[in-house]
């Protein structure tokens, strides 16, 4: 049975990059933030870790009533590491779990705390790839399209094909994975960059924050992954040579010599 909302009590799990994040949400604020930039390991610390904010809130098992987890875009291992370790405490405690996107978390961030200066957002996040994940935002934080996949060198035009036109002659709010290199990209494209002053890594406090905002609108996303590429964990196969089976290798044997009368 869900347990009441009217004073959440949110569990937040970071890990779809190198910072593994755990961060409690408690009487309307962050209550407990432990951060660990490490590149392996995350699913070894997470407990552990889990552990350790929930006790530095003064937290109780039976006093959490969401297990929010960052759902990605992002490594593929690191976001199953949150989502999993999500739905085991949830199944563990009778809590409700929530999905959070990363780049929304980071809009909401940016907006909450006014760094976009009212103007529209462009938030990014690494593939890994050589590529970006990527999503615009409105100047609230809201999305303005959905999650994509680009090279840095192209978002300048894929920005001018966007709907909404009236929007190219405002500044643009470009926070998230290579921002720098994005803002001298769109300063080229004649675009008015604002970008954070320090880069802003995702952490669960803004998973927190993006999950407290989802219960007080009643729209909470399920703890499911935001894959936008095939997983791939290893280079690829080459094709193994065809070998004949016994049969093949019956049918080719030579008969028996005739008999001699």
């Amino acid at each position: 049975m869900t347990k009441p909302i009217s004073k959440p009590c949110i569990l937040a799990l970071e890990s779809s990059g190198a910072l593994l994040s755990v961060a409690v949400y408690r009487d309307g604020s962050i209550a407990s933030l432990i951060s660990h930039n490490i590149t392996h390991g995350h699913a070894k610390d997470i407990v552990p870790t889990a552990m350790a904010a929930l006790a530095q809130a003064g937290c109780g098992f039976e006093m959490v009533t969401h297990v929010a987890a960052g759902a990605g875009p992002g490594s593929f291992t690191g976001i199953r590491v949150a989502l999993a370790c999500a739905k085991g405490f949830c199944l563990a405690w009778g809590a409700k779990g929530i999905g959070v996107s990363g780049l929304q978390a980071l809009a909401r961030h940016a907006a909450e705390h006014d760094y976009n200066d009212s103007a529209p957002m462009l938030i990014t996040a690494d593939t890994r790839r050589g590529m970006l994940y990527c999503q615009f935002f409105d100047a609230d934080g809201q999305a303005a399209g959905t999650i994509f996949e680009a090279a840095p060198e192209k978002l300048p035009a894929l920005r001018r094909g966007m709907d909404d036109n009236a929007k190219l002659d405002m500044p643009l709010y470009v926070g998230g994975f290579e921002y720098e290199q994005l803002a001298d990209i769109f300063a080229k494209d004649d675009v008015r960059v604002i970008q954070p002053e320090m880069a802003l890594p995702l952490d669960a406090a803004m998973i927190a924050a993006d999950a407290a905002y989802q219960i007080m609108t009643d729209m909470t996303p399920p703890l499911a992954p935001l894959y936008l590429a095939a997983a791939k964990l290893g280079p690829p196969k080459k094709d193994a040579k065809k070998t004949p089976n016994k049969t093949a290798k019956k049918a080719k044997r030579k008969p028996a010599p005739a008999a001699q009368g």
